[in-house]
């Protein structure tokens, strides 16, 4: 299920961690843990992506698009080969939930 979420985590919304944490928050802490911090990441990126096309016409967006969606793969093919998920680490700047 770990993968199953990271791997979801390169889409920029939020679909499979979001029904993970709204429907099994009671069972599974370590997957709720797992599964907030993968919402904030998402939403961070959706944020980052949002303000590049804004700023395409400046043609700083393009290199921000690319920048972002390069990072935001980077840090999940790295957090796919850790084994812990206590040792996970996803960068976000706002903290939504």
């Amino acid at each position: 299920m770990k993968k199953i979420l990271l791997l979801s985590a390169i889409i920029p919304i939020p679909t499979i961690a979001a029904f993970v944490w709204l429907f099994w928050k009671n069972k599974h802490q370590d997957l709720l843990k797992l599964s907030r911090m993968i919402i904030n990441f998402q939403l961070n990126f959706l944020f980052l992506i949002f303000l590049g096309v804004l700023l395409i016409p400046y043609f700083i967006g393009i290199a921000l698009i690319v920048a972002v969606v390069f990072f935001e793969i980077r840090y999940v093919i790295k957090s796919l080969k850790e084994k812990s998920i206590n040792r996970i680490k996803l960068p976000y700047y706002f903290k939504f939930i």
